[in-house]
């Protein structure tokens, strides 16, 4: 009988070890989840920053080109490339 008891014990101890050892598995796992959620996002942050400051300065490289252009310093050409690229751009921001 304390036999079967040993046993049954033994049993329920190698199972609780397998069920921790499954845990900390699950919880290895979800820390990588976690982690490349996290890289991923402050890359996301950083990328639109950068399109945003890029907008920034391209809106000011237009207003200068249309400011060169109605003083004659810069052609309608000028003007519609510094538009297309701002456009561009905010089509990639968006």
């Amino acid at each position: 009988m304390w036999g079967r008891v040993r046993r049954t014990v033994e049993s329920y101890r190698e199972q609780a070890q397998a069920s921790a050892a499954d845990l900390a598995t699950i919880i290895s796992a979800c820390t990588l989840i976690w982690q490349s959620i996290t890289s991923r996002r402050a890359a996301w942050d950083a990328e639109e920053q950068l399109l945003n400051s890029t907008v920034k300065q391209y809106q000011d490289a237009l207003d200068l080109t249309q400011s060169r252009f109605q003083g004659g310093l810069s052609s309608e050409v000028e003007v519609q490339q510094a538009k297309t690229q701002l456009d561009t751009t905010r089509a990639l921001a968006i």
